[in-house]
């Protein structure tokens, strides 16, 4: 578009100059007073041919409208890819534990040692047995074995026993068993040392499951059994565990 006002502005200029040259022409010929030049109406048809072929000129060297151009068409946008979704992977449910020791602390409860203690005499020796008890129950068990130690001969038994809970607690769970044992065919502590005793052996070697496991079924088979409901119940998440 810029080049074609240059081309109107040339021809607009080229034909000023040919009426600027005709008219001082015209004022030459007034100012001497004379009428133009009369060769028989040439001059007219001079005028007239210098204008045509100015015109024609023109026409000749105008250039023609060119078209404007179409617009670009916008840019298509290629879509963006889809994401391609992972299927999700299901997690599979937990196998049970094979925690025996924890399957054993689980099912391990401290007795209640009142009224526990032999004797009918308050001497210094059940107050030894008393301090003991005291201390399981504060959760102070190394305290409660150096008590114990100081129990005279005719509390074995009970001072068994009691090392027994707070070397379990203390998780010594060989030491606890070899406690417990020793109080199997005991008249005042069997029962409880049978089966305190399957509790300890499960934490302390995974080879004596099959052992204890016997052994529970006999305590969940035997009526009136002070552990029968305990043995049933630890018996049943021993057998829920995955095969070897």
């Amino acid at each position: 578009m810029p080049n074609n006002n240059q081309e109107r502005l040339e021809h607009e200029a080229l034909e000023s100059l040919v009426a600027n040259e005709l008219s001082a022409k015209m004022k030459h010929w007034r100012a001497q007073n004379q009428p133009p030049p009369r060769r028989n109406g040439k001059w007219f048809l001079r005028l007239l041919v210098m204008l045509l072929v100015c015109g024609g000129v023109a026409w000749l060297f105008w250039p023609s409208p060119q078209p404007r151009p179409a617009p670009a068409p916008a840019p298509v946008q290629a879509p963006e890819p889809i994401a391609k979704q992972e299927t999700p992977v299901e997690t599979p449910p937990p196998a049970p534990t094979r925690n025996y020791a924890a399957l054993a602390r689980q099912a391990y409860q401290t007795p209640d040692f009142a009224n526990q203690i032999r004797g009918s005499r308050p001497d210094a020796n059940v107050q030894v047995l008393q301090q003991a008890q005291k201390a399981i129950a504060a959760r102070q068990y190394a305290e409660a074995l150096s008590l114990l130690d100081q129990a005279p001969p005719e509390y074995q038994s009970d001072a068994r026993y009691l090392r027994g809970h707070a070397l379990f607690e203390l998780r010594q769970y060989r030491q606890a068993a070899q406690q417990f044992e020793a109080l199997q065919n005991s008249v005042r502590y069997g029962e409880a040392a049978v089966w305190y005793l399957q509790l300890a052996q499960l934490a302390a070697d995974s080879l004596s499951v099959k052992r204890v496991q016997k052994n529970l079924q006999n305590i969940a088979g035997e009526s009136g059994h002070a552990y029968q409901q305990e043995a049933s119940k630890l018996l049943r998440a021993l057998n829920a565990l995955p095969a070897m």
